[in-house]
């Protein structure tokens, strides 16, 4: 998969984005809003998060065309939404490097198993974004199955960004697969 580097900036962004919020999707019913993560506070992602993960994830997809100036300006919608969703870190001097962009680079340094898991991961989560945004705008009410994949995305951007190790890496790609069978058949 050939990116160009704006495309790599932007989704190391969307990385950082879902690192942020600990790959954690919208909130289910009866859970705060609000979550605690080491020292700071930090808030779920909701639509206009959602809206902004799925539209750079299909703006970064290397088989589109993606302007410089439009990768930028999508960079800054990110940046400013994982600091609406973590104030606290925005103005932090002293950074742990939570909600810090993904260098894509770094994926050379894995394990080449993990590497190669990570690679379908990303290969995978282009055509899985462009499903989502489809559904999303044919469907009108809220769907659990639509929001659960959408909420899985986080956790997909986390997997690649963290060393979550072999087997949870295995365990995205298959829990990946079972929602593009899902998907498909909700396209249908």
């Amino acid at each position: 998969m050939s990116m160009t580097k704006i495309q790599k900036e932007l989704l190391g962004a969307l990385i950082g984005l879902a690192r942020s919020v600990d790959g954690r999707g919208e909130v289910a019913k009866g859970e705060s809003q609000e979550f605690s993560s080491g020292d700071s506070n930090g808030h779920r992602p909701d639509k206009a998060t959602h809206e902004i993960l799925l539209g750079g994830i299909c703006a970064a997809n290397p088989e589109k065309e993606l302007r410089e100036e439009e990768g930028k300006s999508w960079i800054v919608r990110v940046e400013a939404e994982k600091n609406r969703l973590n104030p606290d870190c925005a103005v932090c001097k002293g950074k742990c490097g939570r909600t810090d962009n993904y260098d894509l680079e770094e994926m050379e340094t894995d394990e080449p198993s993990d590497r190669a898991r990570k690679e379908q991961i990303l290969a995978e989560l282009f055509p899985m974004a462009e499903k989502l945004q489809q559904l999303r705008k044919e469907t009108k009410e809220q769907n659990e199955e639509l929001q659960g994949a959408v909420n899985f995305l986080y956790k997909a951007l986390f997997a690649i960004g963290n060393y979550v190790g072999e087997k949870s890496l295995q365990s995205v790609v298959q829990e990946m697969n079972n929602l593009f069978v899902k998907l498909e058949n909700v396209l249908k």
